[in-house]
């Protein structure tokens, strides 16, 4: 392959590389943090992702904190959860995924990390700040 053709077919890679990625998933990393709501079964369920991996998860009424983590070099990006519940800490390991910079959908957290979303992934929407 000549040197022009090699720039080309890297011209052109690189191009539908570009237009083919929505212009969110292009940012390093999507931004987790914020406050998220869901809807599980009959349950409503709020992540509040804070800065220096802090976490609120509000469901029926009850708040629980705690911190959290995400290891975005994994696909599905995998979420750990650490919340206090009556003095113990209580450890959730998920899987999560972008569906868009304002949706996520997130596997049941359990003491085992799903590898993918068999069960029923909750979406759960970015909501605005007032």
């Amino acid at each position: 392959m000549s040197g022009l053709s090699r720039r080309l077919f890297v011209l052109v890679v690189s191009l539908s590389l570009t237009l083919t990625a929505p212009a969110w998933a292009k940012s390093t990393r999507p931004l987790l943090e914020g406050e998220w709501k869901g809807k599980h079964g009959d349950s409503e369920i709020t992540f509040i992702f804070a800065k220096a991996d802090k976490l609120t998860v509000i469901q029926d009424g009850l708040t629980f904190k705690g911190t959290y983590k995400v290891d975005y070099d994994k696909v599905p990006l995998e979420l750990d959860l650490n919340l206090e519940r009556e003095g113990r800490i209580s450890r959730g390991l998920t899987v999560i995924e972008f569906i868009s910079p304002n949706e996520i959908r997130m596997e049941e957290p359990g003491p085992q990390r799903p590898k993918d979303f068999k069960k029923a992934p909750v979406v759960f929407v970015r909501q605005e700040k007032k």
